[in-house]
């Protein structure tokens, strides 16, 4: 049985995991953070330009937040599926505020009176 072998692929290891160590240990610079990170960039919802939007499908691509933030900034209703936030929206489209229909605004719902 030859040891000698052994103990030196065992301290061969150990040093390369010594020096993986170290090298995890060192801060990671700006292009290896871009390349390692999965963290996505979380965008800060902007308000959408509707005089440049042609289809009401087109607002679609803006995902949910998007249009839920254009909905609020514009005092509608936010709530509901992409499809029905990006029809409410796109169903403003130059109109001032004061020519958005009653229905599509948020406010507080009258309370019912209890029995």
């Amino acid at each position: 049985v030859n040891t000698g072998s052994a103990v030196g692929r065992r301290s061969q290891l150990d040093r390369d995991t010594r020096k993986q160590d170290k090298e995890l240990a060192q801060p990671l610079s700006e292009k290896d953070e871009k390349i390692v990170s999965p963290v996505v960039s979380v965008q800060t919802p902007q308000d959408i330009d509707l005089e440049i939007v042609k289809e009401e499908k087109d607002l679609l691509e803006y995902g949910l937040e998007q249009l839920k933030f254009a909905l609020k900034r514009r005092g509608l209703k936010c709530g509901g599926t992409l499809h029905e936030r990006a029809k409410r929206l796109f169903s403003v489209k130059g109109k001032s505020k004061d020519e958005y229909p009653q229905e599509l605004l948020a406010g507080s719902k009258k309370k019912k009176k209890r029995k």
